[in-house]
């Protein structure tokens, strides 16, 4: 099995299924989180305890008690902790982050995790990305950034709110509405078409009421910005705290997952998620008070058990990707499988999408398909140079056992 994902059509495989599995499971989070009586908390125990339960128990399937007993070892379930620890420290600062940036903003920037991901695997690793690596990397950050300004100038609540204002207190001035055919008094809005002048001044007040209710909600913004200022500080630190856990957790865990090639797969997912399902299963118990299971599965229906399998999927493929490839290219999917959502909800859901959002989404692309076109040169190149080099010491070896036959012979 290991040998058909390391060849460049697994590879393949192993990539554009990820991307699928996390296309769909992210798509069908939004609707999954709308069903009525469903606890989130019973998808994350359920999910964590598939893998620890389900990795035990297809170990012992393949190999054996010796197998399952592999399991239980209990260094190994330290030297995982540090991924379980840094996950949970990004849990808790993606709250922080979220109320300051927004979910899609902090969505779509928490995606710059692949170059930060890069970049510490070249100072702490020495993994080296060649130039056209670094500047897909540099254009994915670019077009990401890109589209975070998209949003925050056309749907984001906290911006443009100024203007909001400004756009309202202008109906109030006369040369606004010059189409009226009839003189108004200088302080009174004129409408199009403002026959009725009990209708036309009913109007008037309130676009005075409205516009007196946002300059004031104005300038209570303008009082609290200090505070405001102190919160973006704290989201901007939360923020970069998440990319920080994020990174090390997936170095860290690619670190583990390579050192122990001859372990399963199974074994690896059962030994890293044991932490995480103990953490997660003394959050239920603290905030149910007592450990019982009753109603875990509440609001569970066909489409919520679906969904719960591609979120293990998801966890799975995951796990194998980084294991096939690196971080990296795990971002690189990641990417991939949020443009998908969007081809998905436009075709799907029929969603709006300007030419703006579209054109940066296909620089995304384009980018994409370059870091990966790069990066197959570069391990290609790599494998010749490896291969000429064993080739070359192999050589020198026949060679220096020819002339110590022929001595001997002499």
């Amino acid at each position: 099995m290991r040998d058909h994902l390391s060849r460049p059509h697994g590879k393949a495989f192993v990539f554009i299924f990820t991307v699928v599995v996390v296309t769909l499971a992210s798509w069908l989070q939004e609707r999954v989180s709308r069903t009525d009586g469903l606890a989130r908390e019973s998808l994350v125990l359920t999910e964590t305890g598939a893998y620890v339960f389900g990795g035990f128990v297809v170990s012992a399937i393949q190999g054996g008690r010796a197998q399952a007993m592999r399991c239980l070892d209990v260094k190994q379930y330290v030297r995982f902790m540090p991924v379980s620890l840094a996950f949970l420290a990004g849990n808790f600062l993606t709250y922080t982050a979220v109320q300051g940036l927004g979910a899609s903003q902090f969505f779509l920037l928490s995606q710059l995790r692949v170059a930060l991901t890069a970049v510490i695997l070249w100072v702490w690793k020495g993994v080296h990305q060649s130039a056209a690596e670094w500047i897909a990397l540099m254009q994915l950050c670019v077009g990401l950034m890109l589209l975070v300004h998209l949003n925050l100038a056309s749907g984001s609540p906290s911006v443009g709110y100024a203007d909001g204002v400004h756009a309202s207190i202008e109906l109030l001035a006369p040369e606004r509405h010059a189409m009226c055919p009839r003189r108004c008094y200088p302080w009174q809005p004129r409408m199009e078409m403002c026959w009725d002048s009990k209708k036309a001044a009913r109007e008037a007040i309130q676009m005075a009421a409205s516009a007196a209710a946002e300059l004031e909600g104005q300038l209570d913004f303008q009082d609290d910005s200090g505070q405001d200022f102190q919160d973006l500080q704290q989201s901007l630190l939360a923020f970069v705290g998440c990319l920080l856990s994020s990174a090390f957790a997936f170095i860290y865990m690619e670190a583990q997952f390579k050192a122990r090639k001859s372990e399963s797969m199974a074994v690896k997912l059962h030994q890293l998620n044991m932490c995480g399902a103990a953490t997660t299963l003394c959050l239920r118990v603290y905030s149910s008070g007592s450990l019982s299971f009753a109603g875990l599965f509440d609001g569970w229906t066909v489409g919520v058990v679906f969904f719960w399998a591609l979120c293990v999927a998801r966890g799975v493929m995951c796990s194998v990707i980084i294991i096939v490839f690196d971080s990296v290219v795990k971002g690189i999917a990641d990417i991939t499988a949020m443009i998908c959502v969007c081809v998905l909800q436009v075709v799907v859901d029929n969603a709006e999408m300007d030419v703006n959002r579209a054109g940066l989404q296909l620089m995304l692309v384009l980018s994409i398909a370059v870091y990966l076109s790069a990066r197959r040169l570069r391990t290609d190149a790599e494998a010749i140079r490896q291969s000429s080099k064993e080739s070359t010491i192999n050589h020198h070896r026949l060679s220096e056992g020819a002339c110590k036959c022929k001595l001997q012979a002499d």
